[in-house]
């Protein structure tokens, strides 16, 4: 075998510690997104920040299908599995909920029944019938507080909706299908039949295009997690791989994929005024978006790159590993801080509002990691061990030589792991 060529699982590792700058950096994208629409800039790049969320996807599809591919043949394949989940997830997401529901009697939240359905993962499903005008919006309430009216947003729950479907639901294919190459076709079935979904949707009810209907529904937006797992089931496929050859091929179908996707927006038409509402982007951009995510993560895969060593920055590290809480909780700092934005364009200094809930959230999230999550996460030893778990990634904080003995300054470690 040429020095070139090894086997394709030599390139699965327990833990990529590039990934956790991706994730930082697809959290970034999101966060200037919304940003932008807080904002009155001139948007240009920001208007495609949404697109972080198919890189979450794309993450999500690659990391859940190699860890349940790993232990399809190991007892208690199903408890391990959710009760890890369930305890990486949950503490967050329903402890958000549980304090709404605490202080509903205070501040007279607006409970409706597609706000639940957000709180049981598929409110997804009714952004469109809200955007019609039918019904509430199942990603915000309205609540009251010294005597005046607001409005919480959570709008940006819709892709832990897609994401928990796809847990519920994706554990119980592999344990049934068991054959990997089985497992690729359904994969690569469903990279095709999404976007053509969208097509026949879009050919047959425009209008779902500017209601969301294109882009919240999850069997909208499977092509971008069938792309994440389909690369994992290719990756423990029997076969040898060149590593340069690889690697080239990764930044090829990168360049293509965005070149043609800014080729179709060039040439229509019809643009919309910003992409996500765009009939091209909203049909087979997004298709094309998960090619460009996916092929960067394989590029990721080889961590001795210039691209990779620069993820591994630790001002990204730590961000990616705190990277499920920002954007948890990010969404929220928007409408109370808005007034606060008034009074720093007076002065010429609106540039400090998208610091100021950047500082907020990154606080907010370190300080739900270390006495929210962590308590829970602790837990995966004795509910759901895994005995090829790997040594927790280093530190968010690391003390300093001179500070290593001062019992205040204990370091974290996150199990941010799926």
């Amino acid at each position: 075998m040429s020095s070139n060529l090894i086997p394709n699982q030599r390139l699965i590792k327990p833990f990529y510690a590039s990934f956790d700058g991706l994730r930082a950096c697809a959290f970034l994208a999101v966060f200037t997104w919304h940003v932008s629409q807080a904002m009155p800039v001139h948007r240009g790049w920001l208007y495609w920040g949404w697109s972080g969320v198919d890189l979450f996807f794309v993450l999500s599809g690659f990391l859940i299908t190699g860890i349940l591919l790993d232990t399809t043949s190991k007892p208690h394949f199903f408890k391990n599995f959710y009760s890890r989940r369930a305890l990486r997830i949950f503490p967050v997401f329903y402890g958000f909920w549980l304090l709404l529901l605490l202080l509903t009697p205070l501040l007279h939240f607006e409970w409706n029944r597609y706000v639940v359905a957000t709180a049981f993962y598929f409110g997804n499903f009714f952004y469109p019938g809200y955007n019609f005008g039918l019904h509430a919006s199942p990603g915000y309430m309205h609540y009251t507080i010294f005597g005046r009216h607001a409005y919480l947003f959570f709008d940006h729950f819709w892709s832990l909706c897609v994401e928990e479907q796809f847990y519920l639901i994706w554990p119980a294919v592999i344990w049934f299908v068991r054959s990997r190459r089985a497992l690729l076709t359904i994969c690569l079935v469903g990279i095709i039949a999404t976007p053509c979904l969208r097509l026949t949707i879009f050919h047959f009810h425009p209008e779902q295009l500017a209601a969301l209907g294109l882009y919240c529904p999850t069997y909208a937006r499977c092509d971008s997690l069938f792309t994440g797992a389909a690369l994992a089931i290719w990756l423990r496929l029997p076969g040898t791989v060149s590593h340069p050859a690889l690697r080239r091929n990764a930044l090829i179908v990168l360049a293509c994929s965005l070149a043609a996707l800014v080729t179709l927006v060039k040439l229509d038409p019809n643009p919309a005024p910003f992409p996500l509402l765009d009939n091209i982007v909203a049909t087979v951009g997004f298709t094309l978006i998960a090619f460009a995510a996916g092929s960067l993560l394989v590029y990721c895969l080889f961590e001795h790159t210039l691209l990779s060593r620069l993820l591994q920055w630790k001002p990204l590290q730590a961000i990616g590993r705190l990277s499920y809480g920002m954007y948890v909780y990010h969404e929220f700092f928007f409408p109370p801080l808005a007034p606060f934005l008034l009074v720093l364009r007076r002065h010429h200094l609106a540039a400090l509002y998208p610091v100021i809930i950047f500082v907020l959230t990154l606080f907010v999230a370190y300080l739900s990691f270390r006495f929210l999550e962590s308590p829970f996460l602790r837990l995966k030893r004795d509910l759901a061990p895994r005995p090829d778990a790997i040594p927790d990634p280093p530190p968010v904080y690391q003390p300093l030589p001179d500070q290593a003995s001062a019992p205040s300054l204990q370091p974290i470690t996150m199990d941010v792991r799926p």
